[in-house]
């Protein structure tokens, strides 16, 4: 979720502070083949890979994604032993990958990423005027087609320190003002993933769910020895379905991964 364990509380609270914050200004493995029209994503945040990368790259095995969108990847920390472990994980899995992020006070970087069997063009981070990087994007050719892939990390609120909650929670809501802009900028499908630490209902989470589709996340994912909070999210544009998503059980983050099975619709499909 971000720079504090737990933050359950406090999320809770922001979730009543975020509606008078919320201010709007207005790989050469080929992918499988469009006989299933079925895109394969997951989204988890990995927090740091505190319990080891190997129990997060079996899991992520077992998942087969097709593209996986990592939130809280370190890069060049004493913890890493300077490693960058979405490199490492995407490696391991013969994926490629691109990451980009923030400093961390203590050196370093955390960083999210994409991860996909085939190559990823466009690569590029973003910025919400926030001071830190909240999101990164690149484009895959699926089913003929050109389409975005969005994996963000909006900010947390993790201290229960009211001007700290109010100031975080503008954060996130510039975060989301910000992807917003660029869903209208931007051409062609778009799948955008990750960790918005915002659960439905909250105006960050509904405000993106105005530009994008999606089914809720069937259950919560944060913390995940005790989940309480959903707020790992898979959002599409038009022309694509997200089904039920699923979430994992596996504990060896804070967060638990998501799941969803994005389909093509056909031109004479409904949403």
């Amino acid at each position: 979720m971000g720079s504090g364990n737990p933050k359950s509380s406090v999320v809770s609270a922001a979730a009543l502070l975020a509606a008078a914050a919320w201010s709007l200004p207005g790989c050469h493995r080929q992918l499988p083949e469009p006989s299933a029209r079925v895109l394969r994503v997951v989204t988890w945040n990995i927090h740091g890979c505190l319990t080891g990368i190997d129990p997060i790259v079996d899991e992520l095995r077992r998942l087969d994604a097709d593209v996986i969108c990592l939130q809280e990847a370190e890069a060049d920390t004493t913890h890493t032993a300077g490693a960058d472990q979405a490199a490492s994980i995407a490696r391991r899995l013969g994926m490629r990958h691109f990451s980009a992020g923030s400093a961390l006070p203590a050196g370093g970087e955390q960083r999210m990423a994409i991860l996909c069997k085939q190559m990823l063009r466009q690569p590029a981070s973003l910025h919400g005027g926030t001071g830190r990087v909240y999101g990164v994007t690149a484009i895959i050719h699926w089913q003929e087609r050109a389409l975005r892939i969005v994996s963000v990390h909006f900010t947390s609120s993790y201290r229960p320190d009211p001007k700290h909650v109010l100031k975080t929670s503008r954060a996130r809501s510039k975060e989301a003002t910000d992807l917003a802009k660029r869903l209208q900028q931007w051409s062609g499908q778009c799948i955008v993933a990750g960790d918005f630490n915002s659960t439905p209902g909250m105006p960050v989470h509904d405000h993106i769910a105005k530009h994008l589709a999606g089914l809720p996340t069937p259950r919560p994912t944060y913390p995940s020895g005790n989940p309480v909070l959903a707020i790992d999210h898979v959002f599409c544009s038009k022309g694509l379905r997200v089904d039920r998503p699923s979430v994992g059980a596996t504990q060896v983050s804070d967060h638990l991964a998501v799941l969803a099975k994005i389909r093509l619709l056909s031109e004479d499909s409904e949403p």
